[in-house]
């Protein structure tokens, strides 16, 4: 019996609405309801202040709660303007996430704060913000040719992900024109 390695993609795009963004807590952060993807629980971790020494920015990351495997993700935050919504401020990144990771992954400076809170750019109207999430997995199985393919693995499919709009707000660019936000580790769960 031949086997073969085959390819399998899921994706999924999680909208939040954060209602009372200005009470939230900026030492603790505050974290998304948990949500699947790839067969594995997730979650959004954000600073709405920073964190650590990082106190002039919005810090964001994506934090699995139950990972059972080790996953390829590709991934993409947008904080999207309430008032015009073809104005974004949106940072991709793209790494493995282990079995043995707790540790989320995501930018410690991913939006200045006077740019989050300026109200003709409408990020926060009412006192709510939303954060929009898209992860992609990329899974490579071993397959032998009488088995059955495997299903998408995520809650949501690729063709029920929106495009993502042209991003015309971005972070500020250091003078060398390196985009400020970096993409760093989450702490620990114990740090929080």
């Amino acid at each position: 019996m031949a086997s073969k390695i085959i390819g399998v993609s899921s994706s999924f795009k999680f909208d939040w609405k954060i209602e009372q963004f200005s009470k939230l807590d900026s030492h603790e952060g505050h974290t998304s309801d948990v949500f699947s993807v790839g067969g594995c629980q997730w979650k959004v971790q954000i600073y709405p202040k920073g964190e650590r020494e990082v106190y002039d920015y919005l810090s964001l990351y994506l934090v699995p709660v139950e990972l059972t495997k080790t996953m390829n993700m590709e991934f993409n935050f947008a904080v999207t303007s309430q008032i015009d919504h073809n104005i974004s401020v949106r940072i991709e990144g793209k790494d493995k996430f282990g079995k043995e990771d707790k540790l989320g992954l995501g930018w410690a400076t991913f939006m200045r704060l006077t740019e989050l809170h300026d109200p003709a750019k409408g990020f926060i109207v009412n006192d709510k913000c939303l954060i929009t999430v898209e992860i992609a997995v990329k899974e490579r199985r071993l397959m032998d040719d009488s088995s059955t393919p495997p299903l998408a693995l995520a809650t949501a499919t690729s063709s029920q992900m929106s495009s993502a709009a042209p991003t015309s707000a971005s972070p500020q660019s250091e003078p060398d024109g390196t985009p400020q936000s970096q993409y760093v580790p989450a702490v620990s769960e114990t740090e929080v």
